[in-house]
């Protein structure tokens, strides 16, 4: 293979991750697209660059220390992250795999900047990783996600080939560690799963799904073992394992009453969404029945619909009962205007910002459940053929897509509030944590017939931009109409991330 070297376009075509013809002084793609060439980095620049301060490392060791691991810095630019190195120039394997790990810390990793309000995401990874050592099953796992993430980035072939051959020799030895029930009930095991699962998803194509189905049965099968571990690590108590009802695990924990999506300091008296969802589980296993109008007994069908509207009003409770800290907030309104992309996510309307990603992951995950239980009343209806036209129903899902809408540039831009001032030209991709956890909450309006047909389209034109900017598989493969996944598939994917909040340093 030919080695090019790092890139040397314009960075206006590096954040629109096009190939730039590089003419100078400006650039001619950018001049036919109209838009202003920010120019080229000095070839000094060009080289690799580690971090300073944040992420710390020694040959041949995860960390230098447990601290560094746990200074995670949240506000650095992904962008700069990936441009620090070129996988396929002159850097060896071991300088490639840090700077993999540390762009993966960044692009993923959330700390809660205030526990009573927030989870975060991946939270106290480092520290895992820095307890368990360089050698452990868990950081190989971090380091395959990583590599998938800074590959997928670079687009590099030879990394991309390189981190499947990690995965699939991991994949043997990790088998053999959850077949021991002295090796399988640790949080290392169970990060394990949940960072191959991850790993699935970020690398899924149109002609391999991934297999994250299988990461989550092994999830839920860590945290059934009767005798687990999961609040130690070398005898240390760094994790406290939350609520995990979600994935449909017992518990007898009593702090496991207020679950893991909302925030920790709700009033136990306050139903969890959790709870809403193991309620809700079995309605989801008769959509194929209502789908396909083979549910035919008028009793089914009427038990089927007063359950849906149950859940409809127990959600509409818990969105009423969230703390105002909770409560999404208006950072202004966008208006349409003549000059927006084909390659755009904006919708006219307002933009609402939230406490963290986290928090608005939460709220989309709301949203999402409560456009299945008006999806289960309208089908039941028109099974029942009760005359009803469901106006109150279209009305609540226009107002919860709208919801859902104003989200996305929180989730999905650096700076959401650019905007308001009118997106004139691309606009900088956020951490991919945020289209992470926002892609299965689209696909699941682009599917919902209480979902209006523009709408569904805008969103599925969401689900390709974050496959394209933030190098998530999954996504594009959620954005592909002619490509039906089965329902089993994206309830598993969704399951997966939250399974990514179950742990929280104690």
């Amino acid at each position: 293979m030919v080695n090019n070297g790092v890139s040397r376009g314009c960075e206006t075509c590096k954040r629109r991750r096009k190939k730039c013809d590089e003419a100078r002084p400006v650039c001619e793609r950018c001049k036919q697209a109209g838009l202003h060439c920010s120019g080229y980095k000095d070839d000094a620049d060009l080289i690799f660059r580690p971090y300073e301060g944040s992420y710390q490392y020694q040959a041949g060791s995860v960390a230098t220390s447990e601290e560094q691991y746990n200074s995670s810095d949240s506000t650095k630019n992904p962008s700069e992250a990936s441009d620090a190195i070129s996988p396929d120039s002159q850097y060896d394997e071991e300088q490639i795999d840090k700077h993999a790990l540390q762009t993966f810390f960044v692009d993923y990793c959330v700390s809660s900047a205030d526990r009573s309000l927030s989870r975060g995401y991946l939270d106290g990874l480092q520290t895992l990783l820095f307890h368990a050592g360089p050698q452990s099953e868990v950081s190989q796992a971090a380091k395959i996600v990583a590599l998938a993430n800074l590959g997928k980035k670079s687009n590099s072939p030879s990394l991309l080939e390189r981190t499947r051959l990690l995965y699939s020799r991991l994949l043997h030895s990790f088998q053999r560690t959850i077949s021991n029930p002295s090796t399988s009930s640790t949080i290392e095991s169970f990060m394990t799963a949940v960072l191959l699962g991850l790993y699935e998803m970020i690398s899924a194509t149109e002609s391999d799904h991934g297999k994250h189905g299988a990461h989550i049965r092994g999830v839920s099968a860590i945290l059934s073992t009767g005798e687990s571990r999961l609040d130690l690590v070398n005898g240390v108590k760094v994790f406290q394992v939350a609520d995990p009802q979600l994935i449909g695990v017992p518990t007898k924990q009593p702090e496991a009453l207020q679950g893991i999506l909302g925030a920790p300091a709700l009033s136990p008296f306050v139903q969890s969404l959790d709870s809403i969802f193991v309620k809700m589980r079995p309605l989801i296993s008769r959509i194929e029945a209502l789908v396909t109008c083979t549910l035919t007994h008028c009793d089914d069908i009427q038990f089927l619909k007063a359950a849906a509207l149950d859940i409809n009003a127990d959600l509409s409770r818990w969105q009423d009962s969230q703390l105002r800290e909770w409560k999404p907030t208006s950072i202004g309104f966008w208006s349409c205007c003549d000059d927006v992309s084909d390659d755009s996510i904006f919708w006219p309307g307002p933009v609402d910002g939230y406490f963290d990603p986290y928090v608005a992951a939460v709220w989309n995950t709301c949203y999402k459940a409560r456009l299945i239980a008006l999806e289960f009343i309208v089908r039941c209806s028109l099974l029942l053929h009760d005359g009803d036209t469901h106006k109150e129903e279209h009305a609540e899902a226009q107002k919860l897509t709208g919801k859902m809408l104003s989200s996305i540039p929180y989730l999905l831009l650096r700076d959401p509030k650019s905007v308001i001032s009118g997106p004139r030209e691309f606009q900088e991709p956020g951490r991919p944590f945020g289209g992470l956890l926002l892609m299965h909450p689209l696909y699941v309006a682009t599917k919902v017939s209480v979902v209006p047909a523009p709408v569904q389209a805008h969103m599925s034109k969401c689900l390709a931009w974050i496959g394209r900017h933030m190098n998530i598989g999954q996504a594009t493969l959620l954005s592909m109409a002619s490509n039906p996944v089965p329902a089993q598939f994206v309830v598993d994917g969704h399951t997966l991330l939250w399974a990514g909040m179950l742990t929280q340093p104690a």
